[in-house]
């Protein structure tokens, strides 16, 4: 008796047995299950099987690439278990790897301001500092840009000009003397200038087209995090104000560098999230390679640390010292917890990056020296 064979079957069994290699290759570098897509738990690695058709891994140094924008070695150790990286922007991973072979990565990290400068914003200037260093290593051609939607922040909840322009000159004197200090082989890869950009304003007609876009096609779950992120800034009017906050996310400037580069990399803190649901919405997407990292809450703080952490520590405390600052500089582990600083996860992050994740008190001594050094001078 002859078992019949149907060979469309076998093919394609043998087909998605070798995508199963090359992505297994591509992933080789990097923790398991790394990743989840978008604001979902699906793992990059079983998404990209189910939904990519081209899983050619393509040159050697793609699998580096990919570690490299996910999880550079200081955040690797925090990434396990449900403390994984999201991805947004997923179908565009294998074009971005095989695009950064030839042609400029353009990586971008936004941020606003409060109405001072914490001790703890270089926790977020590491994200990209992290990465650009590594991808460095790997590629021809990589920038890194920080920006700023400060300006927006008078439009949209009463802030006042004046102490916005202020903070933002502040943050930009502030982030140049850290990558001079700390960071001076990366200076000519870095562009800062547009902290102190100004957001150029939607019409009134082209931002209620928009917030009407998420009210319809974000889902309710995202949209009522939105809303809920207004809420202190006056109810319905604040809600309305966070929207349109998240509505100017997909402009242009706000993501893409000065260079007009084809491969974009977004990376943001916990609170991207929300943000690039409206960012990746299929009406606001870039034809581009375009991708968003938003790094673990188990990372930084899911306040931003360009913020004031409400009872965190501040710059003045932070310099002058107090029995919460020496005691996370006697044993920073231990006692992040024990005296309930909010934003100790940040500055731990710092230091990491700045002793190379082997002496957490050295990192945070370097981080204060250069802060008595240099905060004097900042205007």
């Amino acid at each position: 008796m002859h078992l019949k064979i149907d060979s469309s079957l076998v093919i394609d069994n043998l087909q998605s047995a070798r995508e199963r290699k090359d992505l297994r290759k591509l992933f080789s570098s990097l923790p398991k299950n790394i990743g989840r897509v978008g604001n979902t738990n699906i793992p990059l690695e079983e998404w990209m099987h189910c939904n990519t058709e081209d899983t050619e891994q393509g040159d050697k140094r793609s699998g580096a690439i990919l570690k490299a924008i996910l999880a550079p070695d200081v955040e690797k150790p925090v990434i396990q278990g449900e403390n994984q990286p999201l991805i947004f922007g997923a179908r565009s991973i294998h074009g971005l790897l095989k695009n950064a072979l030839t042609e400029r990565i353009c990586m971008n990290v936004g941020m606003s301001a409060g109405s001072q400068i914490s001790p703890m914003l270089p926790a977020y200037l590491e994200l990209g500092i992290q990465r650009l260093k590594e991808l460095k290593a790997i590629v021809q051609d990589v920038h890194l840009r920080f920006f700023s939607t400060a300006s927006l922040s008078p439009h949209l909840n009463g802030a006042d000009p004046e102490q916005v322009a202020r903070i933002q000159r502040a943050q930009h004197s502030l982030i140049g003397a850290y990558l001079e200090h700390f960071h001076s082989e990366l200076f000519p890869y870095i562009n800062y200038s547009d902290i102190q950009q100004g957001v150029p304003l939607l019409s009134k007609s082209a931002l209620q087209d928009r917030i009407d876009a998420i009210r319809k096609d974000v889902s309710g779950e995202i949209l009522k995090k939105l809303e809920s992120c207004g809420n202190h800034h006056g109810d319905e009017v604040g809600q309305k104000n966070a929207l349109a906050y998240a509505a100017y996310h997909p402009q242009p400037s706000l993501f893409a560098d000065e260079s007009n580069g084809r491969n974009i990399i977004s990376v943001g803190g916990p609170g991207e999230a929300l943000f690039n649901e409206v960012r990746f919405l299929p009406q606001f997407q870039r034809a581009d390679p375009n991708v968003a990292i938003v790094v673990p809450p188990g990372l930084i703080s899911r306040t931003p640390p360009y913020l004031e952490i409400p009872n965190g520590l501040s710059m003045s405390e932070f310099l002058e010292g107090s029995d919460r600052v020496f005691a996370l500089l006697k044993s920073p582990k231990e006692n992040k917890h024990l005296f309930q600083i909010p934003g100790a996860r940040d500055l731990l992050h710092i230091a990491k990056c700045l002793s190379g994740r082997q002496d957490l008190i050295r990192g945070l001594e370097m981080l204060r020296s250069f802060y008595e050094e240099t905060f004097s001078h900042i205007p």
